[in-house]
């Protein structure tokens, strides 16, 4: 697709210190349509600026770094940051004068300096960045070479990226059409292995100024962490060889290398107001009339004989004639040794025999070659067999299956035939047995791992239920390391699975499952890294043990947090450890709070009470409000002062439940199944406010605490892993004291609060009109009839003449058959929250218009809200359409995004949006599908969680 831009060619001031690469850029970004301005101080700038790029090649100067962000942010511009990764070495000592480790702590302040000022600006990671041409550039591949010239290398097995300048400037040029700030990526390529990848350019190198470079070995892992949480993104293979490129940038023995020694003559570092008086250079000629930068040529001993400047280093090449060299230098040999021979026989007899002798071992050796061949064949074949007969699903289980073992064994007895065959055969089948082969060993690395990390986990939830005791801080921290370890395996295994479809031929599927498992893998262990700051807090391993709330919601009685609060569990965590939880029934609170409290207007008015109770504080639909009020009443009941509250719906109960199983209430002879929770809190619900049976939903709490505190450790495990899907369906919601920690929350959106929502990437390229609804309905009819009304929403939304209109259609049908308690009509008093700049039209029911003085309207959290009451009877439907409207940019091109926040304790039985367009205006992309018709498009996306719509439009 092709992004239309709003001027014809615009303006890219470019922040980079490095003149070579800034012209690089420049001539690469030029042919797009850009104008180009290299920042330098002395130069104003003429015209307004489109975006900024800031490239870093990872020599400069912290402070260098950091005015340049300065400079870029102080214009104000969408801001794309290029920067350079490098790879920390674990468990060993690297001399740290001038080597590995001072510049891994560079990188590290580099990148605080580009975060600190440019925090919302696109970053393109690039792991393992190497130069086209001469331009030095920080990788991991220059530090193992870092020496090299004063005749060492260090020398590893380990797997790295190599990536081309020409690679990371296709990718910045494809991000700079693009109006709006993409999401940050990391670039990489194919794994390499550096030991044979350095053995051959050191081969070459040797061979090529006549030294012997002397090869340190270095027990080590080296680990390239993503700063924080990006996109992997693989690059394309470029034609030539990225190591034959790194070959040119190395210097010669007793040459200077800016590594070390840094970049001979530094420019002076601009100040901010400089660079922005602004821009330089303006590279709107054409190449052939740019300045070339000139490169310091450094004098060679003379004892070191030096390549000549036009006779390019190509690694193909240099093979060929080093090894076409070794056969000749054999050949001529073998002959001088035959004609000795032949010298001192002088007979045919033992000519004949020599023949003979020669043509069986020849025969031998093709026979060797044919069996060696044949059992290579029939051994990749069962590896192949057992590989795609895998279950992708179990592949990263907790245990290795014995097929996954006979698996790794065949690797095991390919790989020997494989390094043996592969010198002397070029077939399709050798590649696909490496491509396995590699995978394989992948996939095990990754499993490795996985396993410490599991291992950590039972001790971590060991610890908390008591079963063991542990220095738990330390575990944690040992399990944020190996964390970021199974991070980053799992996004290279990600980055090498990619192309798997293409290695071998009709396995698309089986590849594609497997990226979809470890893609949830990768993201599971990105939701763990984002969560390890808060967990030593929350687990209360900083002095002060901490108090946490579970509010039991019967969702039978809707309410806006999920359902009316039937009880409460009062848990107390000291030391990383749950010490003691208590459990009380909702109307227990509201008896030990002393006097009446004031209820808010709405309360009064809706719910017709006079006084306002701790059962009713969950009214607000913006849950962080919500939980303050909870434990404003606990603290005035109980006397507790709450650290965090998190509510559970029992409609987010049914699904821990399916994961648990049963739970056992044997004082009342009952047991307690997903299918069975809400049936038996109704039936006990018709005594429930008598003090013989009051405590039933406490009970079911207090069954439930005890069965976690009772079970194994891998049992609350997988209960702990049904949270992040209820979090992010809006089922349950948690909500903590602490701001920074509460801060967390809310970027994860489990909070539960009102959202305004952000254009998603992919429909930001142009101007996004963003929209949304939260329907809340609370049940005033002091019944249990929830379970018995069916949902049906039909959102109808018409795109023209710079606005949009709403009609939303909510069908609510109420299937009791019995008015009896707890069923009876459904008495739903609805709020919607939509945006401040909407205009309400109406409300019918059933097709007749409402009556103004019957719709409340009013502002809350920086929202419209509309508030209206109605009833549904036994056995009947009621319609209800809600009109509004709102202004909106429609000047082509542009995208819509519609998100309809779900309330936590509700289902829907159908949802339907259409959009209706006008007929001039193409539909480019759209999420999720949908019906395309003249005009109009309907989606029909899934019921379960929030609801999302989006297209764009040219």
């Amino acid at each position: 697709m092709k992004t239309a831009l709003i001027q014809e060619e615009p303006v890219i001031a470019v922040f980079c210190l490095n003149d070579s690469l800034a012209s690089s850029v420049a001539q690469q970004i030029k042919p797009s349509g850009f104008e180009v301005w290299i920042a330098q101080p002395g130069k104003t700038l003429k015209g307004e600026i489109y975006k900024t790029l800031i490239l870093c090649t990872g020599l400069e100067n912290v402070d260098e770094v950091g005015r340049m962000a300065a400079a870029a942010a102080s214009l104000q511009r969408p801001t794309i940051v290029c920067f350079p990764l490098i790879a920390a070495v674990d468990d060993t000592n690297i001399p740290d004068v001038g080597g590995w480790n001072f510049w891994n702590e560079r990188n590290n302040n580099q990148l605080q300096q580009l975060v600190g000022n440019v925090a919302t600006a696109q970053f393109i990671f690039v792991d393992g960045w190497i130069s086209d041409d001469s331009t030095p550039i920080l990788s991991t591949w220059q530090l193992l070479f870092m020496y090299i010239s004063d005749g060492w290398v260090w020398q590893l097995r380990n797997n790295l990226s190599a990536v081309l300048t020409s690679q990371v400037m296709a990718e910045i040029t494809s991000n700079l059409g693009r109006p709006s700030v993409s999401p940050s990526i990391c670039l990489s390529s194919q794994l390499v292995d550096s030991y044979l990848a350095s053995n051959q350019v050191l081969g070459l190198y040797e061979s090529y100024y006549h030294v012997e470079i002397v090869r340190k070995p270095l027990v080590a892992h080296l680990v390239t962490t993503r700063p924080f949480l990006v996109r992997e993104k693989a690059v394309v293979g470029d034609s030539r060889s990225p190591l034959g490129q790194f070959l040119h940038q190395l210097p010669g023995l007793k040459q200077p290398n800016p590594i070390l020694a840094g970049i001979a003559e530094k420019k002076p570092v601009p100040t901010v107001e400089e660079m922005v008086s602004k821009p330089t250079q303006k590279h709107n000629q054409s190449p052939a009339v740019m300045d070339e930068p000139v490169m310091a040529k450094t004098a060679v001993e003379p004892s070191v004989e030096t390549p000549v400047e036009d006779e390019p280093l190509v690694m193909g090449e240099q093979l060929e004639r080093i090894f076409s060299q070794s056969r000749l230098t054999q050949k001529q040999t073998h002959l001088q040794k035959l004609q000795k021979t032949e010298k001192k026989v002088g007979k045919t007899v033992r000519r004949n025999k020599l023949l003979f002798v020669i043509g069986s071992i020849s025969f031998g050796i093709s026979l060797a070659i044919v069996l060696m061949a044949t059992l290579f064949v029939v051994t990749t074949k069962m590896v192949e067999h057992q590989f795609f007969t895998q279950n992708p699903q179990e592949l990263f289980g907790e245990t290795i299956t014995s097929s996954e073992k006979s698996l790794f064994s065949s690797v095991k007895l390919l790989q020997p035939q494989l390094h043996l065959v592969g010198k002397f055969v070029d077939h399709p089948l050798v590649g696909e047995s490496e491509f396995i082969t590699s995978a394989v060993q992948r996939i095990v690395s990754a499993q490795s791992l996985l396993a410490d990390q599991n291992r950590l986990t039972n001790q971590i939830t060991d610890h908390i239920l008591g079963k063991q005791t542990t220095s738990l801080s330390a575990v944690l921290a040992e399990y944020d390391r190996v964390n970021k370890s199974v991070y980053t395996n799992l996004a290279e295994l990600q980055s090498f699975l990619a192309p798997g479809a293409n290695q071998v031929s009709d396995q698309e599927q089986w590849f594609s499952d497997l990226e979809k498992v470890v893609e949830t893998q990768r993201q599971s262990s990105g939701l763990m890294q984002s969560l390890s700051p808060i967990f030593p807090p929350l687990l209360g391993l900083e002095g002060q043990s901490r108090t946490y709330v579970v509010l039991f919601l019967n969702s039978s009685e809707l309410r806006p947090s999920g359902g009316f609060i039937q009880a409460v569990a009062i848990i107390t965590v000291e030391k990383g450890q749950i010490t003691s939880y208590q459990t009380y029934s909702s109307y227990e609170i509201d008896r030990r709070i002393g006097g009446a409290v004031e209820p808010p207007p709405e309360i009064a008015e809706v719910l017709g009470e006079s006084a306002w109770y701790f059962r009713d504080s969950n009214w607000d639909p913006h849950s962080p409000t919500s939980a303050e009020r909870a434990s404003w009443f606990l603290n005035k009941g109980l006397g507790v002062n709450v650290d965090g509250v998190l509510t559970l719906p029992t409609t987010a109960f049914e699904t821990i439940l399916d994961t648990t199983g049963p739970l056992s209430l044997p004082q009342y002879n009952e047991s307690i199944t997903a299918k069975n929770v809400q049936e038996r809190l109704n039936f006990h619900a018709e005594v429930e406010l008598s003090d013989q049976v009051k405590n039933y939903p406490s009970a079911v709490l207090d069954a439930f605490f005890q069965r976690i505190l009772e079970g194994s450790s891998q049992e609350f495990i997988n209960l702990l892993s049904t949270f992040p899907t209820l979090f992010s369906d809006g089922e349950v919601q948690l909500n903590l004291t602490n701001q920074s920690e509460q801060a967390q929350l809310q970027q994860l959106r489990w909070s539960g609060s009102l959202v305004i929502p952000v254009c998603p990437g992919q429909f930001a390229q142009v101007n996004c009109e963003v929209d949304s609804v939260y329907q809340v309905e609370s049940n005033v009819g002091v019944n249990r009839v929830n379970t018995k009304v069916e949902r049906d929403i039909h959102e109808d939304v018409s795109l023209k003449n710079g606005q949009v209109l709403h009609q939303r259609t909510t069908k609510l049908t109420n299937t009791a058959t019995s008015t009896a308690w707890p069923s009876g009509q459904y008495d739903v008093y609805f709020r919607w929250y939509v945006p401040n700049d909407a205009v309400f039209e109406s409300i019918s029911l059933d097709g007749v218009q409402v009556d103004a003085s019957a719709i409340r309207s009013y502002s809350d959290h920086g929202l419209k809200v509309i508030g209206y009451r109605t009833q549904i009877p036994i056995l009947q439907s009621r319609s209800i359409m809600l009109s509004y409207r709102r202004p909106i940019q429609t000047t082509l091109p542009y995208s819509y995004f519609f998100f309809d926040q779900k309330q936590p304790g509700t289902a829907l039985d159908s949802y339907q949006v259409i959009v209706h367009h006008p007929a001039d205006e193409t539909v480019v992309r759209l999420a999720p599908n949908a019906l395309i018709e003249d005009g109009q498009l309907t989606f029909e996306p899934e019921v379960e969680g929030h609801r999302l719509t989006a297209v764009q439009f040219k």
